[in-house]
């Protein structure tokens, strides 16, 4: 079976995809696996991960065998976390970005997510490749879709 199928993250990156109606995806960044928010609001979805995956400048270092992630929402504009109060009343907003990241955390607040450093380092590495794969597709003239390199794989 592919691995892909049976990581953890991958299927995350894909239920957020979902859940987000393709608003937000994971992928790798400079301080292990984060999410892009397209949707331009001042209010961001991001990966909280306990401990930190960025020890001494090593991204998922080896004395760290396991990860708890949580969903949180990010507000730039004033540079913190939303509390619990905060997210129920976000839902109400009339902007329908913001309703799908605030749905999307609720929707995942109450499921602890639990990852090992072998699945962060794996997704991690998929993420990379398939970044590069649409690179080059980009230097050769396609025009990739997202769907193309990571939705539908992890299914």
């Amino acid at each position: 079976m592919d691995k892909r199928r049976e990581n953890p993250l991958l299927k995350l990156r894909k239920e957020i995809y979902e859940h987000t109606e393709g608003l937000c995806t994971l992928g790798p960044g400079p301080g292990g696996i984060g999410v892009e928010n397209k949707g331009g609001t001042e209010i961001s979805l991001i990966l909280s991960f306990f401990p930190s995956p960025v020890q001494n400048d090593v991204i998922f270092p080896e004395e760290i065998q396991e990860y708890g992630i949580e969903l949180n929402a990010y507000v730039h504009g004033i540079g913190r976390y939303l509390n619990e109060a905060e997210l129920e009343s976000a839902q109400n907003s009339d902007d329908y970005v913001i309703q799908k990241i605030i749905e999307t955390i609720l929707f995942f607040r109450h499921q602890p997510i639990r990852v090992t450093r072998e699945e962060c380092v794996e997704a991690f590495d998929i993420m990379i490749r398939e970044e590069m794969e649409i690179k080059e597709d980009l230097r050769d003239g396609e025009t990739p879709q997202m769907d193309d390199y990571s939705i539908e794989q992890t299914m």
